[in-house]
């Protein structure tokens, strides 16, 4: 069974995000509950969806960063992806600005060329 991921949301768009995940979806979040307040609607949504809502967090470091590359080789984890721009300074700049305009959605990817 694939993930739907849903954007790093908290709040109310948390919420509202979780009435277009698939029926029965499984959901992958980094907002604890220490983060950001929920809705009150967010657990009904949930129950209403039978969502399986789970909080993952995991280190940068190279061991967990290979296995979520093999969930996504699997398709297992399907990334949604805005824009790739290329690893240079430019391409940096670009991708910080972009970044700060609010309208990102998905990741941002430096790669090289």
């Amino acid at each position: 069974m694939a993930i739907q991921l849903a954007k790093a949301l908290g709040g109310e768009a948390y919420g509202e995000a979780l009435k277009f995940m698939r029926w029965q979806g499984r959901v992958a979040t980094i907002i604890s509950e220490r983060d950001a307040k929920k809705p009150s609607f967010v657990d009904a949504v949930a129950k209403e969806r039978e969502l399986d809502v789970t909080f993952v967090f995991t280190r940068p470091d190279g061991a967990n960063m290979n296995h979520i590359r093999e969930l996504v080789e699997a398709k297992h984890v399907k990334p949604f992806l805005t824009k790739i721009y290329p690893l240079t300074i430019e391409g940096v700049r670009d991708a910080h600005l972009f970044s700060q305009t609010g309208r990102v959605r998905g990741k941002i990817v430096l790669a090289h060329s």
